[in-house]
């Protein structure tokens, strides 16, 4: 409902939406040197998965983080990427998630899902979901076009089956959360 009384938050929704459900939560890279994270060496030529839906919970920087906010101040996540790596169409991701959202809720202000029929994607590198469906009348949710308790159960068992499969392909998995966010 926020949404619909102030358009003025949809940027910062996209956002939010960016940070607390990541379209791409994990990277895979090959490590060019030997390189130490936290006492941990792991060696050049490894396979290393970055978690940036990870260091997007980190709550060194995102206070409540597990909290889905649109009034949060955020001043930088991962879920394009970073520096080098940083997604070349994240712009034009961000103004089709701002006009998607602002027209969808100025058609239908009273927009509800039904989260029991949600069907999600499942794969190891791509969220979102295969179904939603919508009823164009009722109440619209308070915080979230969806409901963030599901989606923080949906992504817990995700990651689980995600990082298992990492583990079985011979990626190292390291904490990588304080260092990816903390850095300016």
């Amino acid at each position: 409902q926020a949404l619909v009384d102030d358009p003025d938050l949809i940027t910062n929704a996209v956002e939010e939406t960016l940070r607390y459900e990541p379209p791409s939560p994990i990277q895979g890279r090959w490590v060019a040197r030997d390189v130490e994270f936290h006492g941990t060496v792991v060696p050049r030529g490894s396979k290393m998965a970055l978690l940036n839906a990870s260091a997007n919970r980190d709550e060194r920087h995102f206070p409540d983080p597990d909290r889905y906010d649109v009034h949060r101040q955020i001043d930088r996540h991962l879920s394009l990427g970073y520096g080098t790596h940083f997604c070349i169409g994240g712009a034009l991701a961000r103004l089709e998630g701002r006009v998607a959202l602002a027209e969808t809720l100025k058609r239908f202000p009273r927009l509800t899902v039904d989260e029991d029929r949600l069907e999600r994607i499942h794969t190891t590198t791509v969220r979102g979901y295969t179904h939603v469906p919508v009823t164009p009348g009722g109440p619209l949710p308070r915080d979230s076009p969806f409901s963030p308790p599901r989606l923080l159960r949906d992504r817990q068992a995700s990651l689980a089956h995600e990082i298992a499969d990492l583990h079985d392909g011979g990626f190292h998995a390291v904490e990588l959360a304080g260092d990816l966010v903390g850095q300016a």
